[in-house]
């Protein structure tokens, strides 16, 4: 499913979208996208394109699925318009780096022994991509 910055009705929420069983979901631009929607999405891979949500946000919610949430995902990806801070992205995480691909990559591993790898990588000009892969 893809949302494309429009308006949502009252009643029906970026969150109510979320939390439904779905395989994809890719938002360009939402409005109103904070990160405790995210930390309810249902989804196994998502893809957001937003400045909206901080790096101080992102960590909140790295730790979130540290703790066991967000149990379906399995990619995220994040298009920003600035190059994250590592130190605020990855504060309290106990990341371990690793290099491979051109880019320095950090692991993450959560409450049931599952890895992630978050990474970073120049997509275009001036929009990077976070990306969140959890291991099989």
């Amino acid at each position: 499913m893809k949302l494309d910055c429009g308006r949502l009705q009252e009643h029906f929420s970026i969150q109510h979208i979320g939390m439904t069983n779905l395989k994809e979901l890719e938002m360009y631009a939402p409005r109103n996208l904070r990160n405790e929607d995210v930390s309810t999405f249902n989804v196994k891979k998502c893809l957001i394109s937003t400045d909206k949500i901080s790096l101080r946000d992102w960590n909140r919610f790295f730790k979130l699925w540290i703790k066991g949430s967000n149990l379906r995902l399995e990619h995220l990806i994040i298009e920003r318009n600035a190059i994250p801070e590592w130190n605020i992205l990855l504060n309290g995480l106990k990341a371990e780096e690793t290099e491979g691909e051109g880019s320095t990559k950090f692991i993450v591993r959560n409450s049931r022994g599952i890895c992630a790898k978050i990474g970073c990588k120049l997509l275009y000009r001036d929009v990077f991509q976070m990306e969140f892969t959890v291991s099989k």
